[in-house]
């Protein structure tokens, strides 16, 4: 399987997160580590835009790719920097996709999801955590302020626990397999798979408020 690291230099909620120390090690250290350390990977490929992310990176035993500078925008897709490493390498087969802002996953858990991925015979996977409050009491409201129910009226007068368990996305690990990737563009394919993972490790940095609350769970 191939483990793509996608890793951008610029971040407005946290700048330089990727290579801040966390409790003595860049933070995009523990993604490598797990990948490395998982036993189902075969290559890992780190893809980014800034030489001081690569240079940190050169230490482990990953593929420095060299993104293009139109994939190192605000508005660029993580969709195309997959497409643009699939076809730099050649690659056809399983992909892992791994952000450097899960930090607390780890090779048991990638180990884990690629073991139920390739028995169960699915086509995609993706780790979620579980909905502290059911998905099904959740109102979308449109631009004039009219509020309609996610799933239907009456689910917003059941009791909660009548309702089935809903989970989101904690954008940990994403598996999936490169052909039906380039198909479609896109990593989310039927069978879908959720991986539920605890959420004490379902944590992702986006400010330095997140990162805070991983330095404390790692100490």
């Amino acid at each position: 399987m191939l483990a793509i690291i996608t890793a951008r230099g610029g971040s407005k909620g946290l700048p330089g997160k990727n290579i801040k120390d966390l409790c003595g090690k860049p933070m995009i250290v523990y993604t490598i580590e797990a990948a490395l350390d998982s036993g189902v990977v075969d290559k890992v490929v780190v893809s980014s835009d800034c030489e001081k992310i690569l240079k940190v990176c050169s230490a482990y035993d990953v593929e420095l790719h060299k993104r293009p500078a139109e994939l190192a925008t605000d508005d660029a897709s993580s969709l195309d920097v997959i497409k643009d490493v699939l076809l730099a390498y050649s690659y056809n087969g399983a992909v892992c996709l791994l952000q450097p802002t899960s930090p607390l996953r780890n090779s048991t858990h990638l180990r884990e999801a690629f073991e139920r991925f390739s028995v169960g015979k699915f086509s995609s996977l993706v780790s979620v955590v579980r909905t502290n409050e059911p998905a099904q009491k959740v109102l979308v409201v449109n631009d004039h302020g009219v509020a309609e129910p996610l799933t239907c009226w009456e689910d917003l007068t059941l009791p909660r626990q009548s309702l089935s368990p809903t989970y989101q996305i904690n954008g940990a690990i994403y598996l999936f397999y490169s052909d039906r990737f380039m198909e479609g563009m896109n990593i989310f394919t039927s069978p879908l798979y959720a991986y539920p993972m605890p959420e004490n490790v379902s944590h992702d940095v986006d400010t330095i408020h997140d990162f805070e609350i991983i330095e404390r769970a790692l100490k």
